[in-house]
């Protein structure tokens, strides 16, 4: 029997050809939700989950990716790799972004090496969520912005929100929470 992760890869390259089609107007409530309420961002980003990057091309309209100095586009599908390349390479920012076949309970970075890591509806699909959201808060410096379903958020989420203590806002689907790091609080 396949596991989570893997069936989690077969569904996003089945669907990553019209991924943006399906789920790219809630992507944008779920970005517009977040950075309302988020101030400037800059340095080292990772994007857990990137998909086809549209968090990044989201970025690039609202005219905040001039202070992003590298962005980590993080995904377990390759054919989300391969539509954010295409992406990337429109967009003409391929020199700021580094693409990563990882998945998000193993993040194969060095501890606090990004300063923001933004992860939208990621958690949701792992198999340890807890492992998750350990990781997140390993490689993140400054603060991390992780959205969970709603429905999901109500069972399974919650322990591990509790580790984010911070609800930042909330979509018609989506809840988003903020946690600043333990070196950036302390």
């Amino acid at each position: 029997m396949a596991s989570r992760k893997e069936m989690m890869r077969l569904k996003y390259n089945i669907t990553c050809a019209n991924y943006d089609e399906l789920y790219g107007e809630e992507q944008r409530e779920k970005y517009e939700c977040t950075l309302r309420k988020t101030p400037g961002i800059k340095g080292i980003i990772l994007d857990d989950g990137c998909g086809t990057a549209l968090f990044v091309e989201f970025l690039k309209e609202k005219n905040m990716i001039k202070t992003i100095k590298s962005y980590i586009c993080l995904d377990l599908t390759p054919c989300m790799l391969d539509k954010a390349r295409e992406r990337i390479e429109r967009l003409n920012i391929g020199h700021i972004i580094d693409l990563v076949e990882a998945d998000a309970e193993h993040i194969p970075l060095r501890s606090k090496s990004v300063d923001y890591t933004f992860s939208f509806t990621v958690i949701d699909l792992l198999e340890d969520i807890k492992q998750g959201v350990n990781e997140i808060d390993r490689v993140t410096r400054i603060r991390a912005y992780v959205s969970s379903l709603k429905k999901a958020s109500n069972t399974m989420i919650k322990p591990a929100a509790k580790k984010y203590g911070l609800t930042l806002c909330e979509t018609s689907k989506d809840i988003v929470f903020m946690r600043e790091t333990k070196s950036s609080a302390g």
